[in-house]
C-alpha cells in the first residue's frame, strides 16, 4: 500500500461524510474506502477491499477512467475529472462525478490514486428526463404536417418543427439565433408592429388568438400563401411569453374553385351563426329546437327552453359605446358557453337576448340550479374600456310538453316568463305559468314528505309469493315497498321510486327494505314455517357502492337470517353502467352465499357474451313478455328462448306477471315451472303473506291437478 504523508490530516479528510472517497492502486484495486463510499456502492468495508474499480464500473463506461489509470506513473498531483456509471452490489445503477489524482508515497512505494465520487444519480436522471421530454416534444411537433414555430417576445424563434425548417431559405445559417423575419425572406422585412402585419404585436394588444394570411417565397422560388394561426403563449403566472404560430399553405384554395367553396362555407356560417359571439343564431336555434321537439315527441321526453335577457344593456351601449357593448356580449357568450353542457344548445337570439335549450334534465330542481348558476356567472365583474362593469340577467323558463307543444309557443312562453322576471327586478328566474311553479312546489313538498315518511316509518313491505307449478307450493317471496301516506293513502311506487333515485333517498330506503325483509323472513323461521328465500330488489346506487357486500353481511348478522334465504334482484340494464365493478360486487355477494336473480330479463341492454360471467342463479322473464304469451307468437318465442338460455347455463327461470291459467300452462310446457303473479296471489301485507305461505306449504296443489 502506498504511504501518505501527513497521515492524521489525510485521515480526517478521508472520513468526512457526504462524499465517497477511495484509495486505489495503479491496477485499480480498491485499497481503502470511507463509510460514504461503502454505502454508495452497497458493500461493507471488508467486501470492498477485494474489488477493483473495474468490478464496480458499468461495462459501457469502462473507458471513462482509462486516461486516469494510464497516467498513474507520470501524473502525480495532476487531477482528472470524469463522469461514469457504477453497478452497486444490489445490481442497481448509480451515476458518479469523479475527481481523481495520483499521489506519490514514500520513496520506493508505488503511487496511490485518490478518487472522490459525488453521487449525481438524481441529477443525471433529471437531465435524462428533461432530454427525453424535449426529444418527445420535438418528435410530436415534427410529426405535424403543417409548419409550426414558437417565438418569444423579442421575435426570436425558440422552437420549430421539421416542416417549418423546410421553409427556411437555403442560405440560412443553422447556428445562432433565428428570428421570425428569417421565415419571410424579402416579404414584410422587418416584421414590425407599424407594418400592421406582426402577429406578436397584435396579440400583445388583444391577448386573443388571431388568424392572418402571409405571402411566402419557398426555397424553390415559388410564391405561396399561408394561413397563419397565432395563439398567445402564456406561462403558469398568466403572463404572455410569446406566441405559437401554425401555418397552412392555402395557395391551391385561392384558385377560383376553392374560393367559391370558401365563400359558400362563409355564407353557410353567416346564415347559421352570430358573427360577434360565434353562437348559433336564430335560424339555427329554430332548426335545433324543431329537432329537439321531434325527439321529445318520439320518445315521450321533456326539454326546457331558457330565455335570458341582459338587464341595463342599453345603458352600457349609451355610456361606453357599441364597441364596449359588443365586448360585453362576447364575454357573456363565453361565460354561458362554459356553463352549459355540450348536449345543450346555446344561441344568441337577437340583441342582448340568449336562449338555452336543455334536454335530459333530471328534474325541476336541476333547472333551478342551472338558472342560478347562469345568473351568478353573468353577475361577476367585467372590465370594459378599463372600467369594472356589473350586469345582471333575467331568465324565463318554459317546458315541453307542460307549457306548449310548438317551437314558437315555447319561445313565446319562455319570453313571457323572462319578462315577468324583469318586472320583478331582474337577476332572477321565473317559470312560465303559476301552475308550473305550483307543480314544482308540489314536487318539492312530496320529496319533503317522503323524507319524513322514511323517518316516521310510513313505508311498509308487501310480499308476493312465488309458486312452483310442479308441486304447487310456495318456493319464495318478493318484497315490494309501499308508501302509506297519511292523507293521500297508498302512493304509487312509480311516483316515489324515481324520486328516491333522483334524490339519493333510494339508499337509506333500500337498506331499510333489506333489513325489514330479513327480519320478517327470520321471524317466519322461528315460528316453524318451512323456510323459503325472500327476494329484495337492489338499486344501481346500492350495487355500485363499494361496501355494499359488507353492509349486506352486517344486516344478515344483525337479523340472524342465513344467507341461503336471501335473494337479491338486479336488472340487466343496471349491470351495463360499469360491468367490471358489477361483476366484482356480485361475486363478493355470491361468496357470502347469497343468491342473485336477474330481473326483467330481455328488456335491458346487456350482451349475451357477458351473461356467463355474471354469478347469478336465476333469470326472471319480464311480465311484458308474459302478458302476451297467449296471443303473440313473438312473445312466446322470446320466452321460450329465455327458458332455453337459462337451461343451457344451468340457471333457474321464473316468469313474472302470470295472471291466468293459460299463461301458466304455456310456461310450464316451455319448461318454466316457477311463476309469480295474480293467478296465485297479489302482493300481500306481512301477516297475510305469512298465512298464504303457511297454507301453500301445507296444501300445495300442482297446476295440472
Amino acid at each position: 500500500m502506498c504511504v501518505i504523508k501527513n497521515e492524521d490530516t489525510f485521515r480526517f479528510l478521508f472520513e468526512l461524510p457526504g462524499i465517497s472517497v477511495a484509495l486505489v492502486s495503479p491496477q485499480g484495486k480498491i485499497l481503502e474506502a470511507n463509510h460514504t463510499a461503502c454505502g454508495y456502492w452497497g458493500y461493507s468495508a471488508d467486501e470492498i477491499k477485494g474489488l477493483t474499480i473495474q468490478d464496480l464500473t458499468h461495462p459501457e463506461d469502462l473507458e471513462e477512467s482509462l486516461p486516469f489509470y494510464a497516467a498513474n506513473a507520470c501524473s502525480t498531483n495532476h487531477s482528472f475529472s470524469y463522469k461514469k456509471r457504477y453497478i452497486r452490489k444490489d445490481g442497481t445503477t448509480v451515476w458518479g462525478q469523479v475527481s481523481a489524482i495520483w499521489m506519490a508515497g514514500k520513496p520506493g512505494s508505488p503511487p496511490c490514486g485518490l478518487a472522490l465520487v459525488q453521487d449525481i444519480t438524481d441529477n443525471q436522471r433529471a437531465h435524462e428526463l428533461v432530454a427525453f421530454e424535449r426529444a418527445f416534444f420535438q418528435s410530436v411537433v415534427d410529426s405535424l404536417v403543417e409548419p409550426l414555430k414558437i417565438m418569444d417576445l423579442n421575435h426570436q424563434i425558440l422552437a420549430m418543427n421539421r416542416a417549418a425548417h423546410q421553409l427556411l431559405p437555403k442560405n440560412t445559417c443553422n447556428t445562432g439565433a433565428l428570428f421570425c423575419d428569417h421565415m419571410s425572406q424579402k416579404y414584410h422585412l422587418p416584421c414590425l408592429a407599424n407594418t400592421g402585419s406582426c402577429n406578436l404585436e397584435k396579440i400583445r394588444d388583444t391577448g386573443q388568438p388571431i388568424r392572418t394570411l402571409h405571402r411566402h417565397q419557398t426555397t424553390t422560388g415559388e410564391d405561396s400563401v399561408f394561413e397563419i394561426t397565432a395563439a398567445p403563449l402564456i406561462d403558469e403566472t398568466g403572463l404572455l411569453r410569446g406566441i405559437i404560430e401554425t401555418s397552412r399553405n392555402i395557395t391551391d384554395l385561392l384558385t377560383a374553385e376553392a374560393k367559391i367553396q370558401e365563400n359558400v362555407k362563409r355564407l353557410e356560417y353567416v346564415t347559421h351563426y352570430d358573427l360577434l359571439t360565434n353562437l348559433p343564431n336564430q335560424t339555427l336555434l329554430i332548426d335545433r329546437l324543431n329537432q329537439t321537439l321531434a325527439r321529445a315527441q318520439r320518445f315521450a321526453d321533456r326539454f326546457a327552453v331558457l330565455a335570458l335577457d341582459l338587464n341595463r344593456f342599453r345603458h352600457i351601449n349609451d355610456s361606453l359605446g357599441n364597441h364596449a357593448g359588443d365586448a360585453l356580449l362576447s364575454e357573456v357568450a363565453q361565460r354561458l358557453s362554459k356553463r352549459v353542457r355540450e348536449s345543450d344548445t346555446l344561441a344568441r337570439l337577437r340583441g342582448n337576448e340568449f336562449v338555452v335549450v336543455m334536454e335530459q334534465f333530471r328534474n325541476i330542481n336541476h333547472l333551478v340550479e342551472v338558472a342560478q348558476r347562469l345568473l351568478h356567472d353573468i353577475s361577476r365583474e367585467m372590465l370594459l374600456e378599463g372600467l369594472p362593469v356589473y350586469i345582471t340577467a333575467s331568465i324565463g323558463i318554459s317546458l315541453f310538453p307542460e307549457d306548449a307543444s310548438t317551437v314558437d309557443e315555447l319561445l313565446r312562453c319562455a319570453n313571457a316568463a323572462m319578462q315577468r322576471a324583469r318586472d320583478e327586478g331582474g337577476n332572477n328566474y321565473q317559470f312560465y305559468t303559476p301552475g308550473m311553479t305550483k307543480q314544482s312546489r308540489q314536487r318539492l313538498e312530496l320529496e319533503s314528505q317522503f323524507r319524513q315518511a322514511i323517518a316516521e316509518e310510513q313505508l311498509t313491505l308487501y310480499y308476493q309469493p312465488q309458486i312452483d307449478l310442479i308441486s304447487g307450493r310456495c318456493i319464495g317471496t318478493e318484497s315490494l315497498v309501499r308508501w302509506i301516506h297519511p292523507q293521500r293513502g297508498i302512493v304509487s311506487p312509480g311516483t316515489f321510486i324515481p324520486m328516491a333515485e333522483e334524490t339519493g333517498l333510494i339508499e337509506p330506503m333500500g337498506l331499510w327494505v333489506l333489513k325489514i325483509a330479513c327480519l320478517w323472513n327470520k321471524a317466519l323461521h322461528r315460528k316453524g314455517s318451512n323456510p323459503v328465500p325472500v327476494s329484495v330488489n337492489i338499486s344501481a346506487r346500492q350495487l355500485y357502492c363499494k361496501d355494499f357486500p359488507a353492509t349486506v353481511q352486517r344486516i344478515l348478522e344483525e337479523t340472524g337470517l342465513e344467507p341461503d334465504y336471501l335473494e337479491l334482484e338486479i336488472t340487466e340494464s343496471m349491470l351495463m353502467k360499469d360491468l367490471q365493478t358489477a361483476i366484482a360486487v356480485m361475486s363478493d355477494l355470491n361468496r357470502l352465499g347469497i343468491s342473485i336473480a336477474m330481473d326483467d330479463f330481455g328488456t335491458g341492454y346487456s350482451s349475451l357474451s357477458y351473461l356467463h360471467r355474471f354469478p347469478i342463479t336465476k333469470l326472471k322473464i319480464d311480465q311484458s313478455f308474459v302478458k302476451d304469451l297467449v296471443t303473440d307468437a313473438n312473445a312466446r318465442t322470446i320466452a321460450r328462448s329465455i327458458v332455453a338460455l337459462a337451461g343451457s347455463l344451468n340457471l333457474r327461470v321464473l316468469a313474472e306477471g302470470v295472471e291466468n291459467k293459460a299463461q301458466a300452462t304455456i310456461l310450464q310446457e316451455m319448461g318454466c315451472n316457477e311463476i309469480q303473479g295474480f293467478l296465485f296471489s297479489k302482493p300481500l301485507p306481512a301477516l297475510e303473506a305469512e298465512q298464504f305461505l303457511s297454507n301453500k306449504q301445507r296444501d300445495g296443489v300442482p297446476l295440472r291437478a
